[in-house]
């Protein structure tokens, strides 16, 4: 491979001024296409074995340093489920409780209210 400076900008005036095609391959001649690709071939064996072995103890060692985060429900004496993580403490409430109304008449009275109101912004539809 010739260590030769290549002008782009010389390039890209011949194309954009539609030089001859003769003229755009003496322009490209010492650009090596096959130095852009990957090799073709498979590494050996035994030097993916390396890697796989480097790369599973890597990891372990990672897993080793980091401490396990309890993730856990939990019902207090109320009946109020909370959600732990770790030190952190989510309470899990319910969005539509079986006494309330149903997805069904929410969706039916938003449609209404964006009707009622002229909005012009697109309402996602329940999936059939």
């Amino acid at each position: 491979m010739k260590n030769t400076a290549i002008d782009y900008a010389k390039i890209n005036d011949a194309v954009m001024q539609n030089a001859p095609l003769d003229t755009l391959i003496v322009l490209c001649r010492d650009i090596d296409l096959e130095s852009c690709f990957d090799p073709v071939f498979e590494p050996p064996k035994s030097f993916l074995d390396v890697c796989k072995c480097y790369w599973e103890n890597y990891y372990a060692e990672i897993m080793k340093s980091k401490p396990s985060v309890p993730v856990f429900y939990a019902q207090d004496e109320n009946g109020t489920l909370y959600f732990y993580h770790g030190k952190s403490r989510i309470r899990v409430s319910e969005h539509f409780k079986p006494q309330g109304r149903t997805y069904g008449e929410i969706a039916a009275e938003t449609i209404r209210y964006v009707a009622q109101e002229g909005k012009s912004e697109k309402i996602i539809a329940p999936a059939s």
